[in-house]
């Protein structure tokens, strides 16, 4: 992240397509991801819920380095 964006929250939704957590062929167009959401702050990183989503955010602090983060499950 650029110093700009250390200095503000940041929110992004992961795995928001769909609203039924599903999978198979005849899910590919609707369907099939359920959504966790990443807020960070400053260096601080907070993932809320851990949907189908959860993958697609790991592969991506991954790649960026990240080590720690926290997690809140709300159900």
């Amino acid at each position: 992240m650029t110093d700009a964006m250390t200095e503000q929250t940041y929110l992004k939704f992961w795995g928001t397509r769909g609203s039924i957590p599903v999978s198979g062929d005849m899910h590919a167009k609707y369907g099939g991801n359920s959504s966790c959401v990443e807020i960070r702050h400053k260096e601080h990183c907070l993932i809320v819920d851990g949907g189908s989503g959860l993958r697609f955010l790991g592969e991506s602090l991954a790649a960026e380095g990240r080590k720690q983060v926290d997690i809140f499950i709300s159900h």
